[in-house]
């Protein structure tokens, strides 16, 4: 039997984090090898930030036809064919697909296999079963898949997640969607906006529960205004099948009742990749999150490292990069460089998008090392841009210390996922909210309500009276003419 080559890092999964992670020891010159059990891109090349944002996309316009008359335009109601959109989620996948391809990568200098990857011991990894490789250095960035719910009769009765929705041709007339979260709310409203009459079935009290309050109320609102029904602290407990239907059975308030619908959609969360990668032969410890790791994602054995989701981690693509990034820097260079969460943004793409950073009023406040936390507001319907682009629905919400500096930033409007990185540097630099307020913002953008809402917390905090009479001192002297002329 030949003897396994052997490589200087060895990546287990081939979607952002995997592809992130072999793109830099590319460039250091490493020996690195990427496996994935099926194809490069990951979840989220394959179902979920590229075609869910091009559904999206196509729904907004759907959405901006039907209500054209806003615009001066006459208005296209009719109901989307869905096989139609679906083809051009397809090309726009394949389109960004083209530079994650197996021979793109491999162009980098890096070595391509495709097959299910389990360990052998802590260096050698067994691939789909017929040969194997070692690393000097190991890591996995496995991601993670749906989750379904344990609700009676779900299984039998069957429904779609994230995966399965972007296999459908047709609408489904009435869909209910089960979870409020990120997920739910986009692929919802997307499908509403399509033509599917939409419930969404949310056990927390709120939609995106991990949002400000008045963020979240703030959405359920649009919601409502477009036909989305939103069924709050509704707790599913039963599905079935009608005639030629399927019923799910929810708790609301002490009170039952049935959600009629053709279709259902699971939205719920998700867990780790891991079960296939048999890491009890290698030693690693996990828990009921994920892989355990340190902050310099290093797993109990140092030289395996652990990246994005299936670490238990935050479930972004843009974190799973991040943690790559540092993982290919420690293990590569043997650093200590750790992730931190305090400048972890994420934005939720429904209309109006949803974007934060920080902490919110109460976080903060409840946080106990902070003292005077307060917070700054500026509404949409006052943002020359949005009244021009008539989306004029939402608000900002920054949160600062006694000192002014940017402790989390709130957003809810058109453009709010572009206006959030200006609060990363922010919190990141901690810089106070009038440094904001200082830098020439372009008009008219809807990147300028940032420098709008600084504006309005120097308005409100006012000038001291103590600094009026400094600088009243140092006022200009007025010259006999110009008295006399006056």
């Amino acid at each position: 039997m030949p003897k396994p080559k052997h490589y200087d890092l060895v990546v287990i999964g081939g979607g952002s984090a995997g592809l992130t992670a072999v793109t830099i020891a590319a460039r250091l010159g490493a020996r690195s090898l990427l496996v994935d059990r099926e194809s490069l891109g990951g979840d989220c090349l394959h179902y979920g930030c590229v075609p869910s944002k091009s559904l999206i996309a196509s729904a907004r316009m759907a959405h901006r036809m039907r209500h054209a008359d806003k615009y001066g335009l006459e208005s296209v109601d009719q109901k989307a064919d869905l096989a139609r959109v679906m083809a051009r989620v397809d090309n726009i996948r394949e389109q960004i697909g083209s530079h994650e391809s197996p021979d793109a990568i491999r162009n980098l200098g890096v070595d391509v296999a495709l097959g299910g990857a389990s360990f052998i011991d802590e260096f050698t990894i067994e691939i789909d079963q017929s040969y194997s490789v070692t690393g000097e250095r190991i890591l996995i960035a496995t991601g993670s898949h749906a989750a379904a719910p344990d609700i009676p009769g779900l299984d039998e009765t069957g429904f779609i997640d994230h995966v399965d929705l972007f296999g459908l041709q047709t609408l489904p007339d009435r869909l209910a969607v089960i979870g409020g979260g990120p997920i739910g709310a986009e692929m919802g409203q997307a499908l509403s906006r399509l033509g599917s009459q939409v419930t969404i079935i949310q056990r927390a009290s709120r939609l995106l529960p991990r949002e400000d309050p008045d963020i979240s109320a703030a959405l359920q609102n649009a919601f409502t205004e477009e036909g989305v029904s939103v069924l709050l602290s509704a707790n599913p407990v039963r599905v079935g099948q009608g005639d030629g239907h399927k019923g799910i059975e929810i708790e609301q308030r002490a009170k039952k009742r049935t959600i009629d619908c053709d279709e259902i959609l699971v939205a719920v969360g998700r867990k780790p990749n891991i079960d296939a990668l048999n890491l009890s032969a290698a030693g690693i410890r996990i828990n009921s999150k994920g892989i355990e790791v340190d902050d310099s994602l290093r797993t109990n054995k140092p030289h395996i490292l652990a990246v994005g989701d299936c670490n238990g981690g935050p479930q972004f693509t843009h974190w799973a990069e991040y943690e790559a990034r540092i993982a290919t820097r420690n293990a590569l260079y043997r650093g200590t460089s750790k992730r931190s969460m305090q400048t972890l943004p994420w934005v939720t793409f429904t209309d109006p998008e949803v974007a934060r950073v920080g902490m919110t009023l109460d976080e903060a406040s409840n946080a106990g090392n902070h003292s005077r936390i307060h917070e700054h507001r500026f509404p949409y319907s006052q943002l020359d841009r949005a009244i021009c682009e008539s989306e004029t629905s939402g608000m900002i919400k920054v949160v600062v210390d006694k000192k002014d500096r940017v402790l989390g930033a709130h957003i809810i409007g058109p453009g709010a996922g572009e206006a959030l990185t200006e609060w990363v540097l922010a919190i990141e630099n901690r810089w106070p909210l009038s440094r904001i307020g200082k830098a020439i913002h372009v008009y008219p953008t809807l990147g300028r309500i940032n420098r709008r809402v600084a504006d309005e917390a120097f308005l409100a905090h006012g000038v001291s009276e103590w600094t009026n009479r400094l600088f009243s001192r140092f006022k200009p002297v007025q010259h006999a003419q110009t008295r006399r002329s006056n």
